[in-house]
């Protein structure tokens, strides 16, 4: 199985509670004329979830922030000789954590890791 087919799978099932959730609330909405409403294939297609990013245009760096709302289930997998993380451990399933409510993508090295400081 190809990455991009299991994170598409893993996406799809976690929102599936949030979908059912939101089907009972409310009603389908209506089909447009030529089919079924138009999704642009983005994380961001999932109700709750929400994305930010910031530039710092006077050095090449950034972070982006993902955010879900109601929570979701999360997991990591932490791969090469020397990963700077902060609080990955807490997503290992013998861990009490059962939800995140954010998830924060930064560049390497302590000024990355710093950039949670400021987000949180």
């Amino acid at each position: 199985m190809r990455r991009r087919t299991f994170t598409q799978s893993l996406l799809a099932l976690s929102a599936a509670p949030l979908l059912a959730d939101q089907a009972k609330a409310s009603p389908a909405p209506a089909a447009s004329p030529s089919g079924p409403p138009l999704m642009s294939g983005s994380i961001t297609d999932v109700p709750g979830i929400k994305i930010g990013h910031h530039t710092l245009t006077r050095r090449p760096t950034g972070c982006t922030v993902i955010l879900c709302e109601d929570g979701a289930v999360g997991g990591v997998d932490v791969r090469g000789s020397a990963p700077g993380t902060r609080e990955t451990d807490l997503l290992d399933p013998t861990n009490a954590v059962q939800q995140v409510q954010a998830i924060l993508l930064s560049g390497g090295s302590a000024y990355g890791l710093e950039a949670a400081t400021g987000v949180m």
